[in-house]
């Protein structure tokens, strides 16, 4: 049985213990599917909030991520744990990455992300650009323009076009 839970994709953790005389007991924390990514094929793979890969579906009702181009394997991990927090925090739609980024629709605006670093930094920078985009176009005829604004992320200092 060890080997079996050890060997899983599925089970993050296990623990599993004897209570004399005749009582085995099993305790599972099982990794939770977040989101998943569609590729050019008709399956989904589905990952948890830590970016892990929990393998193939042929549908799903998770936010789906459109992969253009697959970035390394560390990056891509990275996307997935990046995605996962902006439709937990922010309800991102319209997600997409490729090797270059992330790319989501928060609060109206298209958002470019880099596929590293610290996410905590990544979301705190969104939160910031939020609220001052937020302030600026509060009482402005800029939104009313119909133009697509877009922020892009994955410099040292952000990029925003209007």
């Amino acid at each position: 049985m060890s080997k079996e839970l050890s060997e899983s994709i599925r089970v993050k953790k296990y623990r599993i213990s004897f209570n004399f005389p005749d009582i085995l007991s099993l305790e599972v924390d099982e990794r939770e599917p977040k989101v998943a990514a569609k590729f050019a094929e008709n399956k989904y793979y589905v990952f948890d909030k830590e970016g892990v890969s929990l393998g193939a579906v042929f549908n799903t009702q998770l936010p789906v991520i459109l992969v253009y181009e697959v970035p390394h394997n560390e990056q891509f991990s990275f996307g997935m744990k990046l995605a996962n927090e902006l439709v937990k925090y922010y309800d991102a739609g319209n997600l997409s990455v490729d090797k270059a980024g992330l790319y989501a629709k928060v609060s109206g605006f298209d958002f470019a992300f880099p596929l590293y670093g610290d996410i905590d930094v990544i979301l705190g920078s969104l939160e910031v650009i939020l609220s001052q985009l937020n302030d600026i176009f509060q009482n402005s005829t800029i939104m009313s323009t119909g133009k697509n604004h877009k922020v892009d992320l994955r410099y040292k200092n952000p990029v925003i076009s209007m």
